[in-house]
């Protein structure tokens, strides 16, 4: 977080020459930023970080470090800087991009006073602190270590657009019996623990990496997961891409799809439903699937 909460002159020039830095190392197909994240977070997470400065996050997730930097509440504005230096890379903009979403995320929630928790990928242990939004495949931590120069800025931006540790949280029924909701985000659930079987009941499940077929085994480790409840799960889709959804998302009954975009459509739509005891229900107008 502090790298992305720097002037831009300033998160320009690491940026620039971390590139450079790998920039004849890499082999990665067409220079794909998320081919470089996927391949970059299997060797982090193999590694230690040694001799790293670590800290201690506090209750309200906000470290005491951060805290002018984030009172400053400065977005970026780069329309006037000098791209003289800028490496003819294509990781270059998907680096930008990655760290610009951090920053509005980060400002956006300080400045409504939100506390945040801090997550560590881990199929094995996955632990968190809230009844409510419950990690699937990652432990909550209280303590982080900090950048030091073995883990570039570039690295650690690769590992936000990282489809193979893309977290996924599980908001569990309530206890008056409405259905819970499985959030996927880009996962393909490989690994991930998955809520009972029973829980799934008339659940909504969020389509992974909106519809890709490159996710086609999150579909199979739901039906396996949620076994004979499998067909009342609500599937909810967003997207701006029309090559997708892929066939796994399109097997899915029709009536139980909803997308926020469908490839018939041009204009984004709002997709509403309530619950109750016995599922979900469409609301304002809302329709199923037309892709």
């Amino acid at each position: 977080m502090p790298d992305v909460l720097r002037p831009f002159k300033e998160f320009y020039d690491i940026l620039v020459n971390d590139i450079n830095s790998i920039k004849n190392e890499s082999n990665i197909e067409q220079n794909i930023f998320e081919k470089y994240a996927d391949e970059i977070s299997i060797e982090i997470s193999k590694d230690t970080i040694e001799s790293a400065e670590s800290m201690s996050i506090p209750e309200d997730g906000w470290p005491e470090r951060y805290i002018d930097n984030l009172k400053k509440d400065e977005s970026w504005d780069y329309s006037f800087h000098n791209f003289f230096k800028t490496p003819e890379h294509g990781f270059f903009w998907p680096a930008i991009d990655a760290a610009e979403r951090i920053q509005k995320i980060a400002l956006s929630a300080f400045r409504r006073g939100i506390p945040v928790r801090w997550f560590q990928y881990d199929t094995n242990n996955p632990f968190n602190t809230s009844t409510q939004l419950i990690s699937i495949n990652a432990r909550q931590i209280s303590k982080t270590t900090l950048r030091n120069k073995k883990f570039s800025l570039l690295r650690l931006l690769a590992l936000t657009i990282s489809n193979k540790e893309s977290l996924v949280f599980w908001s569990p029924q309530t206890t008056d019996g409405h259905p819970g909701i499985l959030f996927t985000a880009d996962s393909d659930l490989k690994y991930a623990k998955l809520p009972k079987v029973d829980e799934f009941h008339s659940a909504i499940v969020t389509a992974p990496h909106h519809g890709s077929e490159a996710n086609a085994n999150a579909y199979a480790e739901v039906k396996k997961a949620a076994n004979t409840h499998y067909p009342s799960i609500t599937w909810i889709r967003s997207d701006g891409d029309f090559q997708r959804p892929g066939k796994s998302y399109l097997d899915q009954n029709i009536t139980k799809r909803f997308c926020t975009l469908c490839r018939s459509s041009e204009t984004p739509k709002a997709v509403f439903l309530s619950s109750s005891k016995s599922g979900w229900n469409s609301l304002n107008g809302t329709v199923s699937c037309s892709c």
